[in-house]
């Protein structure tokens, strides 16, 4: 296969790569298990043929693959910090990791 290099911009907390939308050249550590039990939770009805594709396992490694963020939360965090005391501002980071969902 190619090699892949994937620049990934990342809006989600935390940076898991797995979880940044940028980033689908990244294995997908769920299971079939896992889907499995969604389905059975929600008690969805899924056709056969949705059914057949969602016991497709999905890769857990890509060798072919590098990947870079290159702009995060906590990136942008660093960055308004920076500009604030260059403008002779003390900011304070309390965080880059709140959820307030």
């Amino acid at each position: 296969p190619a090699r892949v290099l994937t620049l990934a911009l990342s809006d989600v907390l935390g940076d898991r790569l797995d979880t940044i939308a940028s980033g689908p050249a990244y294995p997908d550590a769920t299971t079939v298990e896992t889907v499995r039990a969604i389905v059975d939770k929600y008690r969805l009805a899924l056709s056969p043929k949705l059914r057949q594709l969602l016991e497709q396992e999905t890769p857990k490694a890509l060798d072919n693959v590098e990947t870079h963020i290159i702009g995060s939360v906590r990136v942008a965090v660093e960055a308004a910090a920076q500009a604030a005391q260059g403008r002779g501002y003390t900011p304070l980071t309390l965080t880059t990791t709140l959820d307030c969902e």
